[in-house]
């Protein structure tokens, strides 16, 4: 393996043409206008976290729409709202303004990753930082998640800085122990983080062995009792409270979240990773072909010296890959957004070191134009209509709590904005906090609504008829939300309907 120059680069050693200081000034730009495009934008299952966030707020644990649940799958994105709420005395504004900080940070960390990566393979491409972050704020994902209330950037964040501090070539008692702490932390930001434990483990037990040289025996045991401490101790904390809350430590969302039967895992994932990322998947093809080249594979450094900061990051997308197939994961966009900004920082730094630079300019110029498309295509429109469909939900809410009983329970499958603004209590059909109702998702719909029935749901929230007999309520337009290629398609409404069901 590579060893690191040094540690973290310096922030002062950056140095861009004016060319570069001109793409870092775009991405100041594009981020600002992002985030103002987003601001009436809220992710479903940003709500979700919102009235965890609420309850554990008024010290009622994780409570969501009443009920004691382990449905957030980021209880620390939980905790970090609950604490934002202090500085900021609104919760749509205290949530949008740490999904923000979320956002620079994964971005500083991007910046970082590529400095780290560069300085290890001796690059001499001074602007591919710019090039790199500029790609990315380009990006459809980007535009969706960044400004969306969600942990994804912030976990892509975090795991950059992981690689980079479990690689140090020399050790400080801080990074030391920094690392070991926020290796503890990162299951609480994305459960399947905690495969991180297995992959950084080893980098910490050596940057453990070149601290303690020269050291006592017992100093020795504690430098490693008290790191194996700190990175235990946030999820045992967790494991404690989840097993005494809900009496389970697996979130609800590991069954909810599973693709349909007769869906290709893999498959899913090519398509969310293709249509986000397809600079990542032609510089895979790239690289992949330029090792298959006899003449190329005499030029190229052999696998073992790969920049060292590469190792831990690609082993953690081979083993979330592998988890997801295994699982039958229904990969979301967001799930690839963890992995994605450090694997296409790496890509492209190693097909400028090995392709060199007109092939580094083809390819990103290529992942620009596709990019770009999808999002004014696509992304764009998709966050403007999700901020419609938020009024929308909000209008359909006032309308609930102005006029059913309080005691009326309502069957819905996209429980966030409504478990964050109906008072009334809610039947989750989509299993995030009714776990048991996961296993009539893919199953012919009148078993959910038998089930749904059963829990007590005398009204159901669904653009459709749930059953023979249902009496429409009350409906609202609703925007199409969802990613399409299809001409018109953001410019259609459907509607929001509240059925009142049929009696037994």
């Amino acid at each position: 393996m590579a060893t690191s120059q040094g540690s973290l680069p310096d922030s002062g050693s950056l140095r861009l043409s004016p060319t570069g200081w001109g793409l870092m000034a775009l991405v100041l730009l594009a981020c600002f206008y992002w985030f103002q495009h987003a601001l009436g934008y809220w992710e479903d299952d940003s709500f979700i976290h919102l009235e965890y966030a609420r309850s554990v707020f008024e010290g009622r644990g994780f409570v969501f729409n009443g009920v004691l649940s382990n449905g957030d799958t980021a209880p620390l994105w939980v905790l970090l709202l609950a604490g934002a709420r202090h500085l900021v005395p609104d919760w749509l504004l205290a949530g949008k303004a740490l999904a923000a900080l979320g956002t620079v940070f994964a971005l500083l960390m991007q910046l970082a990753y590529c400095r780290r990566l560069q300085a290890d393979l001796g690059s001499d491409a001074k602007d591919q930082p710019a090039w790199v972050l500029a790609l990315f704020v380009l990006n459809p994902y980007f535009v969706y998640w960044a400004y969306s209330g969600m942990e994804a950037l912030a976990a892509s964040g975090l795991l950059m800085l992981l690689c980079l501090l479990v690689t140090r070539p020399t050790a400080t008692p801080l990074s030391f122990m920094g690392s070991a702490f926020l290796l503890g932390l990162s299951p609480l930001v994305r459960p399947e983080m905690v495969l991180l434990v297995g992959i950084c483990g080893p980098f910490l037990l050596w940057q453990w062995w070149k601290l303690v040289e020269g050291k006592t025996g017992p100093q020795r045991v504690a430098w490693f009792l008290g790191a194996a401490v700190l990175l235990a101790l946030p999820l045992a904390c967790w494991t404690l409270y989840a097993l005494d809350a809900f009496g389970y430590v697996m979130p609800n969302t590991n069954a909810a979240k599973r693709a349909p039967p007769g869906t290709s895992a893999v498959w899913r994932m090519l398509m969310v990773y293709g249509m986000g990322f397809p600079g990542v998947m032609l510089s895979l093809a790239t690289l992949a072909v330029l090792a298959l080249r006899k003449r190329a594979m005499a030029a190229l450094p052999r696998p073992a010296s790969l920049p060292m900061a590469a190792w831990p990051l690609l082993a953690y997308v081979v083993v979330t890959s592998l988890f997801y197939v295994v699982n039958h994961t229904y990969v979301q966009t967001r799930y690839v957004m963890v992995v994605a900004p450090g694997l296409s920082v790496l890509c492209y730094v190693l097909l400028r070191h090995w392709g060199g630079k007109t092939l580094h300019a083809i390819v990103l110029g290529v992942a620009a134009a596709a990019a770009l498309f999808i999002t004014v295509q696509q992304a764009h429109p998709l966050v403007r209509n999700k901020a419609e469909r938020a009024e929308q939900i909000e209008r359909m809410s006032a309308f609930i709590n102005a006029n059913l009983p309080a005691d009326a329970k309502i069957a819905v499958y996209a429980i966030g904005q409504y478990g964050y603004l109906v008072r009334n209590q809610l039947v989750d059909v989509g299993g995030i906090t009714q776990p048991e109702a996961a296993q009539y998702l893919w199953v012919p719909p009148e078993h959910m609504l038998a089930w749904a029935k059963r829990q007590g749901a005398t009204y159901y929230l669904e653009g459709g008829t749930p059953e023979p007999g249902a009496e429409l309520v009350h409906e609202v337009d609703a925007s199409s939300i969802g990613w399409s290629m299809e001409q018109g398609y953001y410019d259609r409404k459907g509607k929001l309907r509240l059925w009142k069901l049929a009696p037994p």
